[in-house]
């Protein structure tokens, strides 16, 4: 585990029993990437593939997000889950909360291209979603997961 977002120079990716919760693949967890026991054979199958490792850039726009937050994780996870709440998981459901997350807006639309957060200094690009609207953030989301 990285006390510190920006001490994390890579992440590894660990087998867990309970997290993510069912529905999603893998989780940033204090610099680790964790996935499901029983994903962890898919895992090892396509982490060379491009899918492989677009995840884990995923995964890696997090920690370089939370380098961001005050190079915090606790600042990163009360912002994560303030940004899921103000995404109105009652209204939109919890994948609708989750996708209209600023954080999740970000590492979704970049994550593809694997030079962006290549380095150690944050990203910051959540910031201009987090000024929109709920709703709008939910459109913009909906963009990339109809």
């Amino acid at each position: 585990m990285c006390r510190r977002p920006s001490k994390c120079a890579a992440i590894e990716v660990k087998a867990s029993r309970f997290l993510p919760p069912d529905g999603y693949f893998a989780i940033t967890f204090f610099g680790k990437v964790l996935v499901r026991r029983k994903n962890m054979e898919l895992w090892e199958r396509d982490r060379a593939s491009r899918a492989g490792k677009v995840m884990l850039h995923h995964e890696w726009i997090h920690v370089q997000q939370a380098v961001s937050t005050c190079n915090s994780w606790l600042f990163f996870y009360m912002a994560y889950i303030w940004y899921f709440l103000c995404g109105k998981p009652w209204k939109y459901g919890v994948k609708g909360a989750y996708y209209a997350n600023p954080f999740e807006l970000e590492a979704y639309i970049n994550d593809d291209d694997l030079s962006y957060a290549s380095g150690t200094s944050g990203t910051d690009g959540w910031r201009v979603f987090a000024k929109m609207e709920a709703e709008e953030r939910v459109r913009v989301s909906k963009v990339f997961h109809a």
